[in-house]
């Protein structure tokens, strides 16, 4: 199944998708910066799309997904740890996070 995140939402929640197993795609509109602690921990999540402005992504967050992530958004300024652990690839990484 698909998610849409609308942008006046401005942080995912923390476990929020947490082992939603129907969840394989999200969109996340402009608007949302902030995605909570575990928010799509152990879904089968496989793609997504937005992100645009999301400028952190909490611990766990993507941990445990099917998904590849061709790239962090340019806005993201904070990484919280294992995001994405164990998260099928992450294609590129954004040297400027901090």
């Amino acid at each position: 199944s698909k998610v849409t995140i609308p942008g006046y939402i401005t942080k995912i929640p923390n476990d929020a998708f947490y082992y939603c197993r129907g969840l394989t795609t999200a969109i996340v509109e402009d608007g949302v910066e902030v995605i909570g602690h575990r928010a799509f921990m152990n879904t089968p999540l496989q793609s997504g799309s937005g992100f645009k402005t999301v400028k952190e992504i909490q611990k766990g967050a993507f941990a445990n997904t099917a998904g590849a992530f061709n790239a962090l958004p340019p806005a993201v300024e904070k990484v919280g740890d294992f995001a994405f652990w164990s998260a099928g690839k992450v294609l590129h990484s954004n040297s400027m996070i901090k």
